[in-house]
């Protein structure tokens, strides 16, 4: 068989797996383009409450979007509440709950609303995914600290001495 067969067939093969996917896939936006235009819209204009109240209404239908959610966290910390956006931060990271990144976005907003011990529960998750992270070690210590948690504290700071940090 030549080069070009065998190509030939594998890529029939790719098609014949991929054809039932593609066909199963939908646009997130789907009937949501003209509330996303004025939600942008509503946005550049500075009008973030509206923007928010129209991302909320998509997350009606589609409430599994993180990117809705971390754009009414955003949001609602520009519109001065911090406890709302970290909710919504909290939501996304739910929905993700493998992302390192997500929880250890989730442990600021907590802590920008003054909630250490909500703080340190979404860091412990970050921690967990990524215990080599120095960045989520080095955050982690510091809620840690501010929990009052001295020898969690404590562990995460010999550890980022040990990754050379």
């Amino acid at each position: 068989m030549r080069t070009s067969s065998i190509f030939q067939l594998f890529l029939l093969a790719a098609l014949a797996v991929a054809a039932p996917a593609a066909a199963e896939w939908s646009d997130p936006w789907a009937g949501q383009t003209e509330t996303v235009e004025r939600a942008l819209a509503a946005e550049t204009a500075g009008e973030w409450e509206t923007a928010r109240d129209l991302y909320a209404s998509m997350l009606e239908t589609t409430h599994d979007r993180i990117d809705l959610w971390l754009r009414i966290a955003d949001l609602e910390a520009a519109l001065g509440r911090a406890l709302q956006a970290a909710e919504a931060t909290e939501r996304a990271a739910e929905l993700i709950a493998l992302d390192s990144g997500l929880w250890t976005r989730s442990a600021s907003a907590w802590a920008a609303a003054n909630l250490p011990a909500e703080a340190l529960t979404a860091s412990r998750r970050a921690l967990g995914l990524a215990p080599n992270d120095t960045a989520v070690l080095a955050g982690h210590a510091r809620l840690a600290n501010w929990n009052g948690r001295y020898a969690e504290a404590r562990q995460s700071f010999e550890r980022l001495i040990e990754l050379g940090e």
